[in-house]
């Protein structure tokens, strides 16, 4: 499996300090994960973000469905 399979999801907005547990935990709801990628760009003006590839398209179908425009972490306040 690939961030290009069908069965992956793009998360985007994610705080650097991410780590591929929590997002297994997160995504975990939706089925098995089978693959994570994160990654932190900071050169492109600080991005963060990642790939959570599933087990099935239904899976990824669930997590888009439910998670998109959420805010699944607590900012860091400075």
């Amino acid at each position: 499996m690939t961030m290009e399979d069908a069965n992956s999801v793009y998360v985007g907005g994610l705080p650097y300090n991410v780590t591929e547990e929590a997002l297994r935990r997160v995504f975990s709801t939706y089925g098995t994960v089978v693959d994570i990628k994160i990654v932190n760009d900071r050169s492109v003006r600080g991005k963060c973000y990642g790939f959570v590839t599933f087990s099935n398209r239904r899976s990824a179908d669930d997590a888009i469905q439910d998670m998109d425009g959420k805010v699944w972490f607590s900012p860091k306040k400075n």
